[in-house]
């Protein structure tokens, strides 16, 4: 029966995307240990394949501590994706504290976001994004534009 079971909408749903990408949408949850998970999900899916990993901060609530960021500093260390896109102001604080192989953007807001990016950055990659339903794509969902060089 458990092969019978259906993905749950907007938990590791896995996309098409421009550019010969993959997108791994996971937004429906920001809590550290779904991360966790994700994570491992999107490494196991780009199988040698650059990674532009976009995740926006942690919902706020009394649920996430201070030490969840330095958890997300290592686990996004330890999957060692090529870019590493921020959005939102707290998550700015990753700033400075990845590998240095780790090209990083940070943006203000999904908004910021997807009037500065250069869309191609994503080509023949496998895009993780990853967060605050509130904060990133849900209020987007079917608008994602992003800048065209």
């Amino acid at each position: 029966m458990v092969s019978k079971l259906m993905p749950i909408s907007m938990r590791l749903e896995l996309k098409r995307g421009m550019f010969n990408s993959v997108l791994i949408n996971d937004t429906y949850n920001s809590d550290i240990n779904s991360i966790a998970i994700a994570f491992s999900a999107a490494k196991k899916e780009a199988a040698g394949r650059k990674m532009v990993l976009i995740v926006s901060e942690f919902a706020a609530s009394t649920n996430h501590t201070i030490t969840d960021y330095d958890t997300l500093i290592q686990l996004i260390n330890d999957i060692d994706p090529a870019v590493f896109i921020g959005v939102g102001e707290e998550i700015r604080q990753l700033n400075g504290k990845l590998k240095a192989s780790i090209s990083t953007q940070f943006f203000h807001s999904t908004s910021s976001l997807l009037q500065g990016l250069d869309i191609t950055i994503i080509r023949d990659s496998v895009v993780p994004i990853e967060g605050c339903q509130k904060t990133f794509f849900r209020t987007n969902r079917g608008q994602t534009r992003a800048k065209s060089p």
